[in-house]
């Protein structure tokens, strides 16, 4: 045992200790860049559920992941990187479940459904009637008034 005792065993002892702490300490990540990993794999896998219309055949984990994702900004703009690397993974996993729901739905043939004929045929009918009184109406000129109760001239 008179060999671990030694100074040339003992610089290599704590050589070989803090390169394994280095390494640890690398792969459990470094708060900004864990997070702007999450920022970044969370945009790619939106982009990806957008193309397979997770929006609509998705919606609420596709709202959750760009909403986690905003939050995921946030903090990491207040350098609060243990609560945004939470934020991300939390983006992260409704990102990837927008995806996967989007492409199991488009699987089994489901379509993104048109809003009801009831309500297009209302703001058809609303868009119709502002034009018509649009159209009906005489030009309005600006009026500007200087004291209260004057005649109302012309600019």
């Amino acid at each position: 045992m008179n060999f671990l005792n030694r100074p040339s065993r003992m610089f290599s002892r704590r050589a070989l200790s803090a390169a394994l702490l280095g390494i640890a300490g690398q792969l459990v990540g470094c708060g900004p860049i864990s997070t702007i990993h999450y920022i970044q794999q969370t945009k790619a896998e939106l982009e990806a559920a957008e193309t397979a219309d997770a929006e609509h055949l998705a919606p609420y984990e596709y709202t959750a992941a760009v909403a986690y994702l905003d939050k995921t900004r946030e903090e990491h703009g207040y350098a609060d990187f243990s609560v945004a690397r939470d934020f991300g993974e939390k983006a992260l996993k409704f990102a990837r479940s927008a995806h996967v729901k989007a492409m199991e739905a488009k699987a089994d043939g489901a379509l993104p459904q048109p809003p009801p004929a009831s309500d297009i045929n209302v703001a058809a009918e609303a868009a119709d009637a502002v034009i018509a009184d649009s159209e009906a109406d005489e030009p309005v000129l600006p009026t500007e008034t200087t004291v209260e109760g004057d005649e109302p001239r012309l600019p």
